[in-house]
């Protein structure tokens, strides 16, 4: 009886639960499904999973050093203090300079060196043999000789391709030549050699294109020369001087050359300061030297309006033409 009694209270108590009024249903909605529940799954799903994944990571992962993420580093990473570092890239430029970043400014350079050429100096024989209206023997027979130099060379360059350059040169030049003269009467022959030059200050203001590469850097240069003779002229005679005139030389006052040339510089690999070896094969021509012999020489008439008592030669140069080389430090 007491079994039945307590079967019956049950029964009542589960019938109150399932008829509960409606807001008190409100206070527990049923549960909706998770986020994807039901939807397709995503692209690879169930395929093999990629070489190394559950793999334990490489050593040193995680550590100082290592990059961020999970595998190899980038190609050419090196970590801090492992190795030198590698080269900075240089400054963007228009410049085909190829040490700009050694330069104070990335668009122009600034340079200066010492220079020495080999080289000679030439006058030809004048197409006019005349004194005034007569012809004069020994015909002037044109002088050239061995004319060395040094100096210094200072230079602007504009973005790596055009350049102002301006030399400073010592030039000694000298010419020779041999007069032949042949006695008439006797059927004989005398020869003597005569030596003219002086010393001179030349200085080509030079403009200059320029090919830049990272060793050898070809250029043309064309411009006027200045020539300063200093001092007096040299002259020498080597041998017997049998002839009626007597012979000198003089110079002249300063003269102006059309100077041209190419060449190549040698840039050397040596770090912080941009050194560098230019060489060049240079002409100049004197375009103020007179074709005719009154115009290169200065003349004491005698009583033969065929001979002179004296000649002296002007020591002014038509032609030039030397190999020059040197050092420069460009900024």
């Amino acid at each position: 009886m007491k079994d039945l009694r307590f079967l019956t209270a049950a029964a009542a108590f589960a019938l109150g639960v399932v008829s509960l009024p409606s807001s008190a249903q409100a206070q527990y909605p049923p549960q909706q499904p998770p986020p994807g529940y039901g939807q397709p799954p995503p692209p690879g799903y169930g395929q093999p999973p990629p070489p190394g994944y559950g793999q334990p990571p490489p050593p040193g992962y995680g550590q100082p050093g290592y990059p961020p993420g999970y595998g190899q580093p980038p190609p050419g990473y090196r970590p801090p203090g492992y190795g030198p570092p590698p080269p900075q890239r240089r400054r963007n430029s228009y410049s085909g300079e190829d040490r700009i970043d050694d330069h104070i400014l990335s668009w122009m350079t600034f340079s200066i060196g010492l220079q020495g050429s080999l080289g000679g100096s030439l006058i030809g024989q004048p197409e006019d043999q005349t004194i005034d209206g007569a012809t004069v023997t020994p015909g002037y027979p044109g002088f050239g000789g061995f004319s060395p130099s040094i100096g210094a060379q200072l230079e602007v360059r504009f973005f790596g391709y055009v350049g102002v350059e301006l030399d400073i040169l010592y030039t000694g030049e000298n010419g020779d030549t041999t007069i032949t003269v042949r006695d008439v009467q006797n059927g004989g022959i005398n020869e003597f050699d005569i030596n003219i030059g002086h010393s001179a200050v030349h200085v080509p203001l030079l403009l200059k294109g320029v090919y830049p590469t990272r060793w050898l850097s070809p250029m043309i240069m064309l411009g006027p020369e200045f020539v300063a003779p200093q001092g007096a002229a040299r002259f020498s005679i080597d041998g017997t001087n049998n002839t009626t005139t007597g012979y000198g030389a003089y110079t002249g006052p300063s003269y102006t050359m059309f100077a041209f040339g190419v060449g190549a510089e040698i840039n050397l690999p040596v770090p912080v300061l941009d050194l560098r070896l230019p060489m060049s094969i240079r002409g100049a021509y004197n375009p103020g030297v007179g074709s005719a012999r009154a115009d290169r020489v200065v003349g004491v008439p005698s009583s033969d309006p065929n001979t002179l008592t004296v000649e002296y030669f002007k020591t002014e140069w038509e032609w030039n033409v030397r190999f020059q080389a040197g050092i420069s430090a460009n900024f």
